[in-house]
């Protein structure tokens, strides 16, 4: 079992990953959609590995609940995402559909905060550097919506 300062890094690690990838996935939705359309199922996929770190969280001594809260909210928007997007291709966007657009971005700001907040604790170099990449998904992701 991996100790509980291993697990921090992990878990920041795994969010920086996450966030690098929302990023990728974003800037293809705005520049090239044919790899975004191809490769995006990845971003979805990355909630099996998010679980496994729940779990891993949920086992280990001392770990605050937060932790282990944002890989399973983490696991929950990638399961709805994958379904809605992957699995039944729901055009939800544009225009809003409200019933699969309120869980969708509540799961997914949810996710990121939880991931974020902990950061701080775990260092500041984490925490910067997942604020910069936050901030360049959230510009990214908003360009796709004008």
């Amino acid at each position: 079992m991996l100790n509980q300062s291993t697990l921090r890094v992990v878990f920041a690690v795994f969010g920086i990953l996450m966030m690098a990838l929302l990023v990728g996935d974003f800037a293809a939705r705005n520049w090239r959609p044919e790899i975004e359309l191809r490769w995006g199922w990845i971003v979805y996929a990355m909630g099996v590995p998010g679980l496994v770190l729940a779990i891993l969280l949920l086992r280990a001594d001392g770990v605050p609940a937060i932790f282990p809260a944002g890989a399973l909210v983490f696991t929950a928007w990638a399961l709805f995402g994958f379904i809605v997007d992957r699995m039944l291709g729901i055009e939800w966007r544009a225009p809003i559909l409200p019933a699969v657009f309120f869980p969708y971005v509540i799961l997914y700001v949810v996710w990121q905060v939880l991931f974020w907040i902990p950061m701080w604790s775990i260092g500041r170099i984490y925490w910067a550097f997942y604020t910069l990449l936050f901030i360049a998904a959230t510009w990214l992701n908003l360009r796709t919506h004008h």
